[in-house]
């Protein structure tokens, strides 16, 4: 008979008795742990650099590397005194203490030490709680050092979620002070992806400088390369001509010939066509004048006036392609897509299938493929390069609806709207079209 505890006991066919106590384990942990907190019964020492830690081995046993120093013939086998490096003293508490006591407690200040020191010595529990806590912290002051630390220690659906945030948040996520530390190619990495949203492309160029002039000496060599990754000819000429200036450029042979090369294509006006537009906010706002004859309802303008935030000042830009009247215009970053349109109402020859796209940053405008459809009146939205366009007047059904995609330059025909009301707006969201508002037609 057995003393002491809650348990069960059977007895089998041969008369035997059995006693389970339901929290033996536990209790025996428990124990353990007692006599670690009081260094009691202990049996090896953990050494760091900065302190020593009594333990039991049938406790660090519980970890795969300590089984393997305990159990095969590695270097500390049999050894009273095992010696760690790359971990200091309060990680590794935090790291035993775990094995005495199943239970862990992650916090801000030395999450990163403790998440490594986890990683390095299998505790893959630990990592997992810190990996989580980054993740539920992560923002823009740290996202660049989370993603250095997650590639480190292998964790990808952190890492994801920390580049994205640096790709979509780069104006911000550039001033961790971790992007100083990072290495030329994943500067280079950064810089290079298409989904880098910025609020100019000056965002990219001053980073660049930031980080050079960071360590000059080892990085000027680098300069060239990295400055590759800024779209130089989507910058401002004003701002090139100041850039050719900078100490550091004029330190570096290639990249004054670089940004010289790309103040000529803006002199002459020509578009960099093998670049893509980031996509950003732009400091602009673009007036087009698109109006038409009172008289004889013909459209007789196409001039553009742009207001720019930054020199607080309009200026006259290029024209528009053909003189238009009730065309439709959305925005998306830096770019202005014009489509349909009318040049004479009184003619149905008058209603245009044309779709056109102005870049304020190059002050061009690019024709793309006429739509299916003729319209005027209509409503138009964008996003990440897909563009909608919906009823209007026009020499096809008003409920007709078309989408353009930048990637493969086509238009497609969508499935009709029901029913499009006067003065209706739309809105593009995670692939999503939806119309807001708008005047029935039969109301008076």
């Amino acid at each position: 008979m057995a003393g002491g505890g809650r348990g069960t006991q059977t007895a089998s066919a041969d008369s035997s008795l059995c006693c389970n106590k339901a929290d033996y384990a536990q209790t025996s942990l428990a124990t353990f742990h007692d006599f670690w907190r009081d260094a009691k019964l202990t049996d090896v020492n953990i050494c760091v650099d900065d302190g020593v830690l009594p333990c039991h081995r049938l406790v660090l046993a519980k970890n795969p590397v300590f089984r393997a120093m305990f159990l095969t013939e590695m270097s500390e086998f049999g050894k009273d005194e095992i010696r760690l490096s790359g971990i200091r003293m309060a990680e590794l508490r935090k790291l035993v203490g775990y094995l005495y006591t199943g239970e862990v407690e992650v916090d801000g200040e030395r999450v990163q030490d403790l998440l490594l020191a986890a990683n390095m010595w299998q505790f893959s529990a630990i990592q997992t709680a810190c990996e989580m806590y980054l993740d539920s912290h992560l923002d823009t002051c740290n996202c660049i050092g989370v993603m250095v630390l997650a590639k480190a220690v292998c964790c990808w659906t952190l890492l994801d979620r920390a580049r994205n945030l640096v790709i979509t948040q780069f104006s911000s996520a550039k001033e961790d002070p971790c992007f100083l530390e990072l290495g030329e190619n994943e500067v280079k990495e950064i810089l290079d992806s298409e989904e880098l949203v910025i609020k100019s492309e000056e965002d990219t160029f001053t980073a660049v400088l930031k980080w050079v002039n960071h360590n000059t000496q080892q990085r000027l060599p680098s300069f060239p390369r990295v400055l590759h990754c800024v779209r130089l000819t989507h910058l401002r000429l004003s701002t090139l001509k100041r850039l050719a200036q900078h100490p550091l450029v004029l330190e570096a042979n290639e990249c004054l010939e670089m940004i010289t090369n790309s103040q000529v294509y803006l002199q002459e006006r020509r578009c960099d066509q093998q670049m893509k537009i980031r996509r950003c906010a732009t400091h602009e706002i673009v007036v087009l004048f698109g109006q038409q004859d009172q008289e004889t309802q013909k459209a007789e303008v196409c001039d553009v006036i742009c207001y720019d935030e930054e020199d607080d000042s309009w200026r006259k830009v290029t024209r528009m392609p053909q003189k238009l009247s009730l065309m439709s215009v959305t925005v998306e970053g830096d770019i202005v897509y014009v489509t349909g349109g009318s040049t004479d109402i009184n003619n149905p020859e008058g209603v245009q299938r044309c779709a056109y796209t102005y870049s304020f940053l190059q002050d061009t405008w690019k024709e793309l493929p006429d739509m299916h459809v003729g319209r005027y009146g209509h409503i138009s939205a964008v996003e990440k390069g897909r563009l909608y366009v919906v009823g209007g007047q026009q020499n096809g059904k008003p409920t007709s609806v078309e989408m353009y995609t930048e990637d493969t330059n086509t238009w497609t025909i969508c499935c009709p709207c029901p029913d499009v009301p006067m003065t209706v707006q739309a809105c593009v969201s995670h692939g999503n079209l939806y119309l807001l508002g708008g005047m029935d037609p039969t109301d008076t």
